[in-house]
């Protein structure tokens, strides 16, 4: 043992029970630089009694008020929902899933129909919905009514699939974990079934739905723990900006205040004080009352020359936009977005375009559509095409894929640039046998519009691949036979001086003689 542990063993040996106990809460830093007489690093550091407390836990109700009532709170919530959907999202099927897939313009077909089926049931609504819900409460839920031979509380059988009654949209009020799997399933731990108790009784009755036909949006990053202390939910996301949410609304009221208070008309009373101590405050009120009509009424004010006066006094204002800035600048950084997207205002300043901002917002943005938002929206649709009576038949594409547009379009300017060094770039892989035209086409002009992603069909590919492999070892076995010369005398080969003969008269050839 070290000679400081032996110290602070024998320095807790004297102390009584209460103050070892106190000691053990807040002991001195023995990991840094310590001062004695100022106390430093000690225990008289009040830096050391510095510890974080768990917040209050945001009920429901406070929830659902923060969100209509809280502009912020609204803001912080449904910013990223709106920017993720600003564009939409597509539905990708490869040549190779399509129905004939020698022909790559079926899949675009196909992934049309998708569309025009999810736009019927205006799924699209329902995912703004949904991952909103669970932002805010922590899980937003998709219902799916299933008529495939089944009671809801039952596996839904993915084979048997006639149709689909409803799509409902609910957030996770309405569902409470009924079951979980058990080890040694591969889910185990997760919600295997759950109560349904809707709100409103038109939204149904209270029974028992298996999870597999439930599409399940999340919320904030929520630990294990957390998640099993939730009742199997995450967090709401107003959860761990609520302090600062409170901090910043008590800033700007303290901020308005200031600016109510801000000019101050102050009246001076000859023996203000005596009048009062003397029963005679009838007297100063009505004058008072009679100062504050007159001035208003004429904007003028009739003083005593001799006993009364009148001034304003403004109050100190000076730093209070800085602070201001510095509150949402806080705030901003708890929501995981630029001010710029929190106070719905452009960049200012010389020479701001905020490049950077929307740089780091949009990876925010795509971050959150990879990660929370992909695999809800392909498992809904994936539902919606096992129904018999769907654009598929009941059959779902094995390479099925769900893409969100770039967020970063750019100027007009910028686009035709882009195109343009796109096209340089494809000519460049048609001249070199790298893309054929007709994948540059189907790639480039899709029925979304102008894309600059690359589809290649590797099916067809593999197929023509075999084809030549094919085609070289029949020729290889069964090599063609030598041509045949040509019927009738052929030519006599001549050496190379046929064609030149010596002059008889002895002159150089070419050359004229005279």
């Amino acid at each position: 043992m070290s000679r400081a542990s032996l110290r602070l063993v024998e320095d807790a040996a004297r102390l009584r029970p209460g103050e070892a106990y106190a000691a053990s809460m807040h002991p001195s830093r023995r990991d840094g630089w310590q001062n004695l007489v100022t106390g430093l690093g000690t225990s008289r550091d009040k830096a050391t009694y510095h510890e974080f407390a768990p917040g209050l836990y945001l009920t429901d109700y406070q929830l659902d008020a923060l969100y209509s009532e809280d502009d912020f709170a609204h803001r912080g919530v449904g910013a990223i929902v709106k920017e993720a959907f600003k564009l939409g999202y597509n539905v990708v099927v490869r040549p190779s899933t399509a129905k004939s897939e020698d022909d790559p313009g079926e899949a675009q077909e196909l992934a049309g129909d998708i569309i025009e089926d999810l736009d019927e049931w205006d799924l699209d609504t329902k995912f703004v919905d949904c991952a909103g819900w669970g932002r805010l409460f922590g899980g937003g839920i998709l219902y799916f009514d299933c008529d495939d031979g089944r009671y809801p509380h039952e596996p839904l059988d993915e084979s048997s699939i006639r149709a689909i009654d409803g799509i409902h949209a609910y957030d996770r009020r309405s569902f409470t974990v009924r079951s979980r799997y058990r080890a040694p399933h591969q889910k185990a731990g997760q919600a295997e079934t759950y109560w349904h108790h809707p709100i409103a009784e038109e939204e149904g009755r209270v029974g028992v739905i298996h999870e597999s036909r439930l599409v399940v949006f999340g919320g904030a990053a929520t630990t294990r723990f957390r998640f099993w202390q939730n009742g199997g939910w995450d967090d709401s996301v107003l959860v761990r900006v609520y302090a600062t949410l409170v901090s910043c609304s008590a800033n700007w009221q303290s901020i308005c205040h200031l600016m109510h208070d801000f000019s101050q008309g102050v009246f001076g009373l000859k023996d203000l004080v005596e009048l009062i101590r003397s029963g005679q405050e009838a007297v100063v009120q009505k004058r008072l009352e009679f100062l504050d009509k007159n001035r208003a009424s004429n904007r003028a004010i009739a003083v005593d020359k001799e006993h009364e006066s009148f001034e304003r006094r403004s109050s100190e204002m000076s730093g209070a936009d800085k602070l201001a800035d510095k509150t949402w600048l806080r705030l901003a950084a708890a929501f995981e977005m630029p001010v710029t997207v929190l106070m719905g205002q452009s960049p200012t300043g010389f020479d701001a375009t905020g490049t950077s901002d929307q740089t780091v917002w949009y990876d925010t943005v795509g971050q959150y559509q990879r990660q929370r938002l992909r695999r809800p929206i392909k498992r809904a649709i994936s539902i919606l095409l096992l129904a018999q009576d769907g654009p598929t038949g009941g059959r779902v594409p094995r390479r099925l894929s769900i893409a969100f547009p770039p967020l970063w379009t750019g100027t007009p300017k910028d686009r035709a640039a882009e195109q343009e060094a796109i096209a340089k770039r494809d000519a460049l892989y048609v001249q070199a046998q790298i893309l054929s035209p007709h994948e540059v086409a189907l790639s480039r002009f899709t029925d979304h519009g102008w894309s600059p992603e690359t589809t290649i069909d590797r099916h067809a590919r593999h197929e023509l691949r075999e084809l030549d492999m094919k085609r070289r070892l029949e020729v290889a076995r069964n090599p063609p036979a030598p041509p045949v010369a040509p019927t009738g005398a052929a030519e006599r080969p001549q050496s190379p001086d046929a064609g030149t003969s010596e002059p008889s008269d002895g002159s150089t050839p070419g050359r004229v003689t005279p």
